[in-house]
């Protein structure tokens, strides 16, 4: 019995180390329970008939040790950005050069009570900046200066225009790539293909005013490439639409006519 007690108490004693201890500790007490199920091993058959309730407690107690590890992992662990495209939520307790401290943490719907650090790379991320007076301004600059080197004060007019051009910028143009990826594949067309053409696009419109750099048929006012495409979208009514409306903008915007 006093042997039973002594196991018992050993096993209780990992499973507290897996929970509070550091990983080192852990594999230090996870290694410890591996040796008293060797030695128990060596120690002959009998022993093990004679002693089974024993060794089925130590073994559910190391099941249950590394459980707990687990989770004090999952808790704890650096969530790299966008890993595993989880929702990650909390209040900011705390600011790194790499990351945030987050507490109250709410991660794709489950709620945590414990810590967590997580892992983002804000140094390009605009932070947009409103405040009701001066002091509390600097205060918010201070700390955004802190996670980004871009810091914008934004007034809340100026965000909802923000957030429309944002759409325009980003959810329209990503739509318009879907539309264009489904298009190519029709004729199994790799949309591989069109990589670098968007790259370049991209770039130019962020070294450049994008009204600059427009190219294509609209801003040439090309009108037998504009009636070829339209016939070719003849038998897709949305899309055409879509092609119109788009050629008409550019058209209307760099003053064509007609």
């Amino acid at each position: 019995m006093n042997r039973k007690i002594f196991f018992i108490s050993i096993m209780m004693m990992i499973c507290i180390f897996c929970y509070y201890a550091n990983p080192f500790i852990t594999l230090v007490a996870v290694l410890m329970a591996g040796a008293m199920i060797f030695v128990l091993c060596i120690m002959g058959l009998d022993y093990f008939k004679n002693n089974f309730n024993l060794f089925l407690l130590i073994i559910i107690s190391l099941l249950v040790a590394i459980s707990l590890y687990e989770i004090r992992v999952m808790n704890f662990h650096k969530i790299n950005e966008y890993e595993a495209n989880q929702k990650i939520t909390g209040i900011i307790t705390g600011v790194e050069k790499d990351g945030l401290v987050l507490s109250r943490v709410n991660i794709s719907g489950c709620k945590f009570n414990q810590k967590l650090y997580v892992k983002l790379d804000f140094s390009s991320v605009p932070i947009c900046i409103e405040a009701d007076n001066n002091a509390f301004r600097s205060t918010l600059i201070k700390f955004a200066n802190e996670l980004t080197n871009s810091v914008w004060i934004i007034d809340s007019e100026q965000r909802k225009q923000l957030h429309i051009a944002a759409v325009f910028a980003c959810n329209f143009v990503n739509h318009l790539y879907s539309l264009s990826e489904r298009l190519i594949a029709e004729k199994k067309i790799d949309f591989t293909i069109l990589h670098p053409l968007m790259q370049a696009t991209v770039n130019k419109a962020i070294n450049n005013s994008p009204q600059i750099v427009q190219t294509g048929p609209a801003k040439r006012n090309d009108k037998n490439t504009i009636e070829k495409h339209l016939g070719l979208l003849s038998s897709q009514p949305d899309l055409k639409m879509i092609y119109e409306i788009l050629t008409n903008s550019i058209k209307k915007f760099h003053n064509y006519k007609g």
